[in-house]
């Protein structure tokens, strides 16, 4: 699957921004960040616009900005220990669109 990552959240990752795997970042903008990215949630169709940006200095990990991110969490009810998916569609018309689903164990909560 072109593009894809999974990451079990962190309590920054629900509360702060999203970090993303610096080779995600080769498949968005031509690897450069300030880019706004479309992502679906595969499970209710929802569109959310999110900030992908290279973080300043030694050490330049991507990450999804707050803004989009945290309201994408908010909607989810994601909380830490929880695993995200990411995924290019590489369906007819999608090109630079990322599906996402997020799974929880429901009985924890």
């Amino acid at each position: 699957m072109e593009a894809s990552f999974e990451k079990l959240l962190t309590e920054t990752d629900v509360n702060k921004k999203l970090s993303v795997p610096s080779a995600f970042l080769r498949h968005i903008n031509g690897g450069q960040g300030g880019k706004a990215v479309e992502i679906v949630d595969d499970i209710t169709g929802k569109t959310y616009q999110l900030m992908l940006q290279t973080r300043a200095g030694k050490y330049r990990k991507p990450v999804f900005q707050s803004k989009g991110w945290l309201k994408f969490v908010k909607d989810k009810g994601l909380q830490a220990g929880d695993t995200i998916y990411f995924w290019k569609d590489t369906m007819v018309g999608n090109d630079g669109v990322f599906r996402t689903r997020a799974l929880f164990d429901f009985w924890s909560r």
